[in-house]
């Protein structure tokens, strides 16, 4: 593509043909996805300060996500498909770290 001069003009990269989307998640701070809140796609060892025990909603858009009690993905944890999850119940507050483990191709 060749340069036009206005840097004001976007370029469009197509997606590669094997790749129809990426595993994405999101999680909220309260009940009922309220509250602070955090879309990703990417795997936390360590859950920053704002949600760390603290995430009581999730979205799972995309693949199976693994959820754990402690730091580092240790701990207990808890399996979440795609859907939609308003209350965690024993998993409630006590989130540090979570991870994508299954996503196709």
């Amino acid at each position: 593509m060749k340069p036009t001069g206005n840097a004001a003009e976007s370029v469009r990269v197509p997606r590669p043909p094997h790749l129809k989307s990426l595993p994405e998640v999101v999680v909220y701070e309260d009940h009922d996805y309220g509250g602070h809140h955090s879309r990703t796609n990417l795997n936390m060892q360590i859950i920053g300060k704002d949600l760390n025990d603290r995430i009581s909603s999730i979205i799972v858009v995309q693949g199976k996500w693994r959820f754990y009690r402690d730091r580092n993905f240790l701990g207990d944890y808890w399996d979440l498909d795609v859907g939609y999850y308003p209350s965690l119940g024993s998993a409630t507050d006590v989130i540090s770290s979570f991870q994508c483990i299954e996503y196709p191709a």
